[in-house]
């Protein structure tokens, strides 16, 4: 499944002014949120970032469902890039099967043959022995899945947690997202 992503820093005034604020010498841990879809295009222009700031980068990846229960238990990040869905269309809900699952143990229900057909994320496909790309959904029954990201008024390194969604969003990341199936759409 195709996905559109977008890198939309959501900052508040006071954030932006700590923007502007010289830069210190010394090199930032920045902690991302971030929907699974993402992590393995993101590991990878992180590594490239890394090396390039000296800034380390450590991503916890989950299903967007849990990004929000993150958040509300109290967990802390600097940044956090999660999913926003239009809808399945009704054409599919009726034959829905949610997996309360990993992404590994829904994939190998489909190898098992438990289920017919699985719609993952692009990005996400094949993860698990026996499952294979069928090849994309129809587009009128395609969902895309737009990504926003957020750096959250927590943040102690506020300028770090911006230069790494720069980073992402620079023309010389696009293959690295297009590896990974996913659209880089929008400013």
């Amino acid at each position: 499944m195709p996905h559109r992503f977008r890198l939309t820093p959501c900052l508040t005034p006071w954030l932006a002014v700590l923007l502007l604020a010289p830069a210190t010498a010394s090199a930032a841990e920045i902690k991302v949120l971030n929907a699974n879809a993402l992590t393995v295009a993101m590991k990878e222009l992180a590594a490239d970032f890394t090396k390039q700031t000296g800034n380390q980068v450590s991503f916890v990846g989950v299903s967007p469902g849990l990004v929000e229960q993150r958040l509300k238990a109290g967990e802390t990040y600097d940044l956090v890039i999660t999913a926003t869905e239009s809808g399945l269309t009704e054409t599919i809900k009726p034959k829905l099967q949610l997996s309360s699952g990993n992404l590994e143990s829904a994939q190998e229900r489909i190898a098992k043959g438990e289920v017919e057909l699985g719609l993952f994320n692009l990005s996400e496909i094949p993860r698990a022995p026996g499952v294979v790309r069928a090849g994309p959904v129809p587009a009128a029954v395609q969902v895309y899945i737009n990504y926003d990201s957020a750096i959250p008024a927590s943040n102690t390194s506020p300028a770090a947690a911006q230069a790494l969604l720069d980073f992402f969003h620079r023309p010389a990341s696009k293959p690295v997202w297009d590896k990974a199936g996913l659209e880089v759409v929008g400013e």
